[in-house]
């Protein structure tokens, strides 16, 4: 599933885009989760760690959904993306 090694995006090869971006999606939602749950608990460097990771994934499915837009597979993408 590497992003890299397309040459040509179509409605048939961007299923990748589409379980990366549900992939990076659920991992924000555990982050969010998990920080929440570390604030709780005082863990404050581990809450801090969180915030990173969430901070990363979401900048990841910023990135593949810019890619989406960029080869014009909007319309072919499933609305929870």
């Amino acid at each position: 599933m590497h992003t890299e090694t397309v040459e040509e995006w179509s409605v048939e090869t961007f299923w990748i885009l589409v379980l990366r971006a549900m992939s990076y999606r659920l991992e924000c939602v555990l982050y969010r989760t998990l920080r929440e749950l570390y604030r709780a608990g005082g863990g404050e460097h581990l809450m801090h760690r969180a915030l990173q990771k969430q901070q990363n994934a979401m900048l990841e499915l910023d990135t593949i959904i810019d890619r989406i837009m960029l080869y014009d597979l909007v319309s072919s993408c499933p609305l929870s993306v």
